[in-house]
């Protein structure tokens, strides 16, 4: 099901979806206390994909969105 979805999405948001999810360790940052740095990843992807912040927000809540369709549609509950 989700397969699918990241499948047919364009290449680039496919790779907004591997900065966030199964590569998310290469693209973090943490301060000298160990605390995870907030929106390194999304400034991160946007200079390596040389897309906006708001285009990458809207692509990921997309993608977001249509998993949690699909698992809405087979009755799984999260």
């Amino acid at each position: 099901m989700v397969d699918r979805i990241y499948q047919e999405l364009p290449r680039v948001e496919q790779r907004i979806v591997q900065f966030e999810y199964p590569r998310r360790y290469e693209f973090d940052e943490f301060n000298f206390r160990g605390e995870l740095i907030r929106n390194v990843r999304l400034q991160k992807g946007c200079r390596m994909l040389g897309i906006k912040q708001v285009y990458y927000q809207v692509a990921l809540g997309s993608v977001l969105a249509q998993v949690q369709q699909v698992f809405l549609d087979k009755g799984i509950k999260g």
